[in-house]
């Protein structure tokens, strides 16, 4: 007997016979199941653990560059701050961003907000690599550890169409 037959008999309050057989498969399945969901769970909970600190510059600003825990921070930040020096002599204001450095969060970092709060912002990962934060969209930057004036020339050109 198929599913809807069965579905159907029992929405009309007919006794439906069921083989033991298949009431052991389902038996069977549903922790199967149980289990899934338990390691799905898991998951989510490993993607919450990751958390932000910041660097340096306003925690108002709608935009953020974000740079990874194996970044060199210190370069990353000199450049920042290369950065918001020409931008404040351009402009004659502050930068209207800040950068932030993605940390795992756990008893050691007591200082690190969560990766939740900055779903009101704009996100740019400057790093080589990809990222996926859940409920959270980011967008590519170049790098903050500049090789060449053309990096610069790249951050300079980006932080004129976002702004």
């Amino acid at each position: 007997m198929s599913s809807w037959n069965r579905s159907y008999l029992e929405a009309m309050s007919v006794p439906v016979w069921v083989s033991r057989q298949e009431a052991i498969a389902n038996i069977v399945t549903e922790p199967a199941e149980a289990e899934v969901a338990t390691k799905a769970d898991g998951q989510l909970e490993q993607e919450t653990t990751l958390g932000f600190v910041s660097v340096v510059g306003d925690m108002q600003a709608k935009i953020c560059i974000l740079v990874t825990a194996d970044q060199d921070l210190q370069q990353a930040k000199s450049n920042f701050l290369l950065l918001a020096q020409a931008w404040k002599q351009w402009q004659d204001t502050d930068l209207p961003l800040t950068l932030l450095q993605l940390v795992e969060q756990d008893h050691s970092t007591e200082n690190a907000e969560p990766i939740n709060d900055l779903k009101e912002k704009q996100l740019l990962l400057a790093s080589s690599q990809s990222l996926e934060l859940p409920h959270l969209t980011v967008k590519p930057a170049p790098t903050l550890n500049w090789q060449s004036a053309s990096d610069k020339k790249a951050w300079w050109q980006l932080i004129q169409q976002l702004v």
